[in-house]
């Protein structure tokens, strides 16, 4: 789906990195590695929110390396054919695994199968010209770490890692005056069979459910910066018959007085 909304309003913008009630990392976390600043840690350390360190270069790649190496986000453990189904997340899914099938049931028979996981990723550039500025793009993405488990009795998916980002590649403004990203996790299930969703007890703020999906919400947005990245782990659905899944990244951006959305990040296994 592709979609954009522009909403004209005057709005006070804070000087601030990032507003709102949501306290950033504690000021003990190293803040900033190579390019990468981190704006949030939840308790537990499965939600993380980071943004372009001050003076970085600009670049459509996601920051999870430099997360990684700075200890912000715990690396997903190497998995093997001989491992069941059923395992607790960040056990499983593993970088560079298979691309997911958007086929269900080709992934829920041969890609997934609860042991190896696959990689479900989309991209989209929604292009715009901000108010006094030159025409450029906003790219959102998002790489997600998936894997699955069904037996007669119940089946589980797993989200063992999801990183979404968002950026404005321009440079006339250089900076969005506010920017904000949204993700979404979606399943469907069989006819009359529920599916439960969990998130960990320590995600933090910005998580929602809502019946078969989980959603998440900056808890604030960040001013004056060009990127916002969310790297989450541990989502999970649980049903009798999990028969799809998708995930969606939007992101909200303010030039000035103008708000720019894109839809097109997102894609699904039916």
């Amino acid at each position: 789906m592709i979609g954009t909304r522009k909403v004209l309003f005057a709005v006070a913008v804070s000087t601030a990195v990032m507003v709102g009630s949501v306290a950033p990392a504690a000021a003990a976390d190293t803040k900033i590695h190579g390019s990468t600043m981190l704006v949030y840690k939840s308790p537990d350390g499965s939600s993380v929110v980071l943004t372009a360190a001050p003076g970085s270069s600009k670049t459509g790649n996601g920051s999870l390396n430099d997360a990684i190496a700075a200890g912000w986000v715990t690396p997903l453990a190497q998995s093997s054919a001989s491992t069941g189904g059923g395992l607790s997340p960040q056990t499983v899914g593993v970088v560079g695994a298979t691309t997911c099938s958007t086929s269900w049931s080709y992934f829920s028979t041969y890609v997934a199968g609860g042991a190896n996981g696959c990689v479900l990723s989309a991209i989209g550039n929604d292009y715009e010209t901000p108010p006094g500025g030159s025409r450029s793009y906003i790219s959102t993405a998002f790489t997600a770490n998936i894997h699955y488990s069904n037996s007669l009795a119940s089946s589980d998916l797993y989200v063992d890692r999801a990183d979404s980002w968002s950026y404005w590649a321009g440079g006339n403004p250089y900076n969005a005056t506010q920017v904000c990203l949204n993700d979404t996790w979606e399943t469907t299930g069989w006819a009359f069979t529920p599916v439960t969703v969990s998130i960990p007890p320590g995600a933090g703020a910005g998580f929602s459910t809502s019946g078969s999906s989980i959603s998440w919400h900056c808890p604030s947005v960040l001013t004056n910066t060009y990127r916002i990245e969310h790297i989450t782990t541990g989502v999970h659905f649980s049903g009798y018959e999990i028969n799809g899944f998708q995930e969606t990244a939007q992101e909200d951006m303010l030039f000035s007085y103008v708000w720019y959305s894109n839809y097109e990040a997102t894609k699904g296994i039916h």
